[in-house]
């Protein structure tokens, strides 16, 4: 199955070719460099939920993580899956590495100002 988007407002085509278990975008009218930061970009939100949903486990299972969290932190992570006030960076940089955006454990819990 094909599927073609317009994007008129940036004058880009994405030609979309599903097959059973992968999906090819072909984009038309778009740079190189503004492909890779969207594809970083959607890495780190995927990266997010991944780092959070595994410190969760962590702490569910009482095991060590990497940071070490107060009891009501620990009660945000495990309620809300997520402790307000904290981001996640990358620890080793994906421009050099980028085969570690996606990797969860590439990524530390940092407090936000």
């Amino acid at each position: 199955m094909v599927s073609i988007y317009p994007f008129f407002r940036f004058q880009m085509i994405d030609v979309r070719i599903h097959c059973a278990d992968t999906v090819i975008n072909l984009r038309y009218g778009t740079t190189l460099e503004h492909e890779k930061q969207r594809l970083l970009h959607h890495a780190k939100t995927s990266v997010m939920r991944k780092a959070w949903h595994r410190e969760r486990d962590l702490l569910r299972l009482g095991l060590p993580t990497n940071k070490d969290w107060s009891v009501a932190e620990i009660d945000e992570i495990l309620k809300l899956g997520y402790a307000n006030g904290f981001d996640g960076e990358y620890i080793r940089d994906t421009e050099r590495y980028p085969e570690l955006c996606d990797d969860p454990y590439n990524i530390r819990f940092v407090k936000t100002n």
